[in-house]
């Protein structure tokens, strides 16, 4: 069975997350970390980074993740430090050109 895809441009999916309001908090975070995956799944930042990069609070950030991992956007595993993606989203896949 073939897959759905869609290619995502890195550069594009931080500037959607950045133009979020706080009440889609869970999908700026799944959108702004989704850029920065790497192969394994995974954005990993410095303690506090991703929280100034999302202009949020270390507890606004918190309840975001939290409620992301509950609706599926993001694994379990994933903290302020480290977003970790399912099986389902395939991270830096391929380059594109815009």
């Amino acid at each position: 069975m073939e897959q759905d895809w869609i290619y995502v441009n890195p550069s594009r999916a931080k500037n959607w997350a950045l133009a979020m309001g706080e009440e889609a908090a869970p999908f700026k975070v799944f959108w702004f970390c989704l850029a920065d995956a790497d192969e394994n799944q995974r954005a990993e930042y410095e303690h506090g980074e991703l929280a100034k990069l999302l202009g949020m609070t270390h507890q606004r950030l918190t309840a975001a993740i939290k409620r992301a991992k509950e609706i599926g956007l993001i694994e379990p595993a994933s903290n302020n430090r480290c977003i970790v993606f399912g099986p389902r989203v395939r991270t830096n896949v391929r380059e594109v050109n815009e």
